[in-house]
């Protein structure tokens, strides 16, 4: 008797309870001992029953299916990463897809599923879990589950599976922030500039205010970049990891390029920024003659006592427990630069000018805190004439 070659296979019915129960099977290859290996497949809908036959015996024509059965979800997701993803990410972007693996799949069951079978519902319960245990916002939940879409385009352009498990799965809506919420009120500025002190930290937060900078761009600030009263953003200074594995992982950090070619820029610092950047001057001189050969001089402006750039996280930080300590809402650094933009705006300074000095190519970027100023402008000047109206 002839054996059947991979993918050829068959199909019958028999009757359970009374019902119609359809079985296929078809030849998947052999095991290691040379055993025929069939799979099986069954269902009282035919139509389900053809669709699986037909997708196995087109796996199976490529010799792909006994790969395809035993691979899990959490092995192909790394191999994605690392020889897909990686190639085209910038390092931070890698970091934060590597993270969301480590932290958000790797530790749970739908890492070892197989990715044969994994289904909606088992997606599903993956993203609940995570959400009703707090080890995952709705924000977060959102970029997760982008992430995992994108890792679902690349299995299904493979062929590994024909069905995409991603498009039904529901979360809970994010609440998008409003443009008033991104910025401060000239009234919370003021308490949290009676919150500072001569800490560089606290100074670096103090000059955003009067720069918008980027956070990357005033850390690499260097005094060179600082000349008869004008500065120039022509760098900034990024921490990445250089990841070979998730166990070999090193942290590596220096200059690179700005974001666009919008973002490279020169303007005049005010008069009472100038100052500040003269006192930071003397401190550090201070420094280095108290240190001598222990000081790291690199020409850093904000830098630690020993001449060292600031950690990236650390104005996150000290902002955040500044709200704290003066009770106002939780807001990231990043939110220093829109209030910038938008206390221009309020004292009539036009839009151009505005999207100079924040390095914005995009001009649409820079209207949509426009046009929140001016509407809020509006309801002020209504107010003004109704006081004028007031009898």
């Amino acid at each position: 008797m002839r054996k059947k070659s991979n993918g050829e296979g068959s199909m019958y019915s028999v009757q359970r309870n009374g019902k119609t129960y359809y079985i296929a099977q078809i030849s998947a290859g052999v095991d290691k001992k040379g055993e025929l290996v069939r799979k099986t497949f069954g269902s009282y809908v035919k139509s389900e029953v053809v669709e699986q036959m037909q997708e196995a015996q087109f796996m199976a024509s490529k010799g792909q299916i006994a790969v395809i059965e035993n691979i899990s979800f959490g092995d192909l997701f790394y191999e994605w990463l690392f020889v897909y993803k990686k190639q085209e990410l910038s390092h931070s972007s890698f970091e934060r897809y590597l993270s969301q693996y480590k932290y958000k799949i790797l530790p749970f069951p739908i890492s070892k599923a197989k990715i044969k079978k994994i289904r909606t519902i088992d997606l599903q319960r993956h993203f609940n879990n995570l959400l009703s245990s707090g080890d995952l916002s709705p924000t977060g939940a959102k970029f997760l589950l982008t992430l995992i879409r994108g890792f679902y385009k690349f299995v299904m352009e493979e062929q590994y599976v024909f069905a995409n498990p991603t498009l039904n799965i529901k979360l809970p809506k994010v609440a998008k922030a409003k443009d008033e919420d991104k910025a401060f009120t000239a009234e919370e500025q003021a308490q949290i500039f009676s919150s500072l002190t001569d800490d560089i930290v606290d100074l670096i937060i103090l000059f955003d205010f009067g720069t918008g900078l980027r956070l990357g761009e005033i850390i690499g600030l260097t005094w060179p970049d600082y000349k008869n009263g004008n500065l120039k953003i022509s760098k900034q200074y990024t921490y990445n990891y250089s990841i070979n594995d998730l166990d070999d992982m090193s942290m590596e950090h220096g200059f690179s390029r700005l974001k666009t070619d919008s973002s490279y820029r020169e303007f005049a610092l005010p008069k009472s920024l100038q100052k500040l950047l003269s006192k930071i001057k003397i401190s550090q001189n201070e420094h280095k003659l108290r240190l001598g050969e222990a000081y790291n001089d690199r020409d850093f402006i904000f830098c630690d006592a020993m001449g060292n750039p600031i950690e990236r996280k650390r104005p996150n930080r000290r902002l955040g427990s500044i709200l704290i300590q003066c009770n106002l809402p939780h807001k990231t650094f990043h939110s220093i630069r829109h209030t910038f933009a938008t206390r221009l705006f309020e004292n009539g300074v036009d839009i151009k000018t505005v999207q100079s000095l924040l390095g914005h190519s995009d001009l649409d970027t820079t209207l949509r805190i426009y046009t929140h100023v001016t509407e809020k402008l509006k309801t002020n000047a209504v107010e003004v004439v109704e006081n004028m109206l007031s009898i």
